[in-house]
């Protein structure tokens, strides 16, 4: 064989191995990942989206929840958590829980429970933090007024079959105040603008304000949250809708074409305020379930002109109209006590035109009052201060000479019209005739509770926890 025949038979050896070799050579599958939250799956069921699709966050050391009788193969990492729907109630509304033993804020919940969907993640972990940090002294006022005020609102919300939680959304929205008032002239513990309120039957003007009343405007944020818990069937969108109205969630939901109140939230169609709205509720729901955890105390010491609610109240009907006046002398009361407990009556008075009115009162003060108002020779009657029209007087000018407003100077006196006024002739003023009692009370410098209210109040059993 020549050098050539050499030189090709060994390149079609060559050929022959090396196709061979493939040929026997086994061929590896693909490579399948397993989810990364995988771990989580096992143990937090019906996570709305899984965590490969949530946007990316900046690194952060992760938590770590471990069950207690579970070695350190059985921990759960995670940085976001959803609720995990555990059983239904009654009336058809969810229990919801996250993760057993989670950290937020360097603090591990003790109580994880919640009716509403609390979910845990970037924005709702920075107000935690906020409202046991920087907003801590706001935040533990309002745990306090929650004590009085959380036990009249939770019966309200359980009767229309609403989530107790949202007891937190009037945290959020006033810190339980009723004296509270927004920009938009939203008012109460509520924070119901005129027109919301009007809709829901709350009455609203120069002489009273039932936005403030804590039974009836919370009946009507119950009516409320109900329609728009039907309209969006998401709590998250109906407590959306009740901070920025039901339009402007309706179009944010029209453009992104999702009902996910996460996603809306990553978009500008929602306002920053009510990007944060959701997430604050659920701040406030978990520190609030957690209180002795993050260092909050119980009891009531930063509620100043409120005092008077630590006592235990009562609701007494009497006959209309009444004078608060007369009203604190015949309990035994500083006027200004049965303002802060009264306070959807604007005036000193209430409506001229009411029949029947429903007082509160400390359950102390309730027989010492009915004994003394009812008495034959007390006199009940409501004394308006008269005035004598003088020439060039118009209601407008009487109006803002003493401070009032031309609507209850109409209702007072049957005046239907701007018509001039008869030189000489009487009006009744919506200001109290006894002047002197009128200044000292409203300047009343008494303790804000009679001795025998203090110590009724300092025997009540303050609430446990909402």
């Amino acid at each position: 064989m020549g050098f050539k025949e050499r030189q090709t038979a060994c390149a079609l050896l060559a050929l022959t191995v090396a196709i061979g070799g493939c040929a026997s050579e086994p061929v590896s599958p693909p490579v399948t990942r397993a989810p990364q939250n995988s771990a989580r799956k096992l143990t937090v069921q019906n996570l709305r989206r899984p965590a490969a699709s949530a946007p990316a966050a900046p690194a952060a050391k992760p938590k770590i929840a471990q069950r207690p009788d579970s070695d350190h193969s059985d921990q759960i990492r995670f940085s976001r958590a959803a609720p995990t729907p555990v059983n239904s109630v009654p009336d058809g509304s969810f229990q919801y829980r996250l993760p057993y033993g989670i950290v937020i804020a360097g603090v591990r919940l003790r109580r994880v429970d919640f009716d509403f969907p609390v979910r845990v993640n970037q924005q709702v972990e920075r107000w935690v933090r906020y409202f046991t940090g920087r907003g801590r002294e706001n935040f533990q006022k309002w745990l306090e007024r929650s004590e009085y005020m959380a036990p009249e609102i939770l019966p309200m919300l359980r009767d229309h079959g609403l989530p107790e939680d949202l007891v937190y959304l009037s945290l959020i929205e006033s810190g339980f105040s009723f004296h509270a008032v927004s920009n938009a002239e939203a008012v109460g513990p509520w924070q119901f603008i005129p027109e919301t309120g009007r809709r829901y039957g709350l009455h609203i003007d120069w002489w009273l304000d039932e936005r403030r009343d804590v039974q009836k405007s919370t009946k009507a944020a119950a009516r409320y949250l109900a329609d728009l818990y039907h309209e969006f069937g998401s709590w998250e969108l109906a407590a959306a809708a009740y901070n920025a109205g039901e339009k402007r969630v309706e179009r944010a939901i029209g453009y992104l074409g999702t009902r996910d109140f996460w996603r809306l939230a990553r978009r500008p169609h929602l306002s920053p305020e009510t990007r944060e709205y959701v997430p604050k509720i659920m701040a406030a729901a978990i520190v609030g379930k957690n209180r002795e955890a993050y260092g909050f105390r119980r009891g009531s010491t930063h509620l100043g002109d409120d005092q008077a609610w630590k006592a235990r109240t009562v609701q007494v009907d009497v006959p209309g109209p009444v004078d608060l006046l007369k009203v604190a002398r015949a309990a035994g009361m500083a006027y200004r006590d049965v303002k802060h407990l009264n306070p959807e009556i604007l005036r000193w008075c209430s409506p001229p035109s009411a029949q029947k009115v429903t007082l509160r009162l400390p359950e102390e003060a309730r027989g010492r009052f009915e004994a003394a108002y009812h008495r034959p020779n007390f006199v009940r009657d409501v004394e308006f201060r008269p005035y004598r029209v003088r020439p060039g007087d118009t209601l407008a000018r009487i109006a803002r000479r003493f401070g009032v407003r031309v609507e209850p100077l109409q209702e007072l006196n049957g005046i239907v019209s701007h018509a001039a006024l008869e030189v000489g002739g009487q009006l009744r003023l919506p200001l109290p005739a006894d002047r002197v009692f009128s200044t000292t009370a409203e300047a009343d410098s008494t303790p804000i509770l009679t001795p025998e209210i203090r110590q009724a109040a300092q025997a009540s059993s303050s609430v446990e926890g909402i």
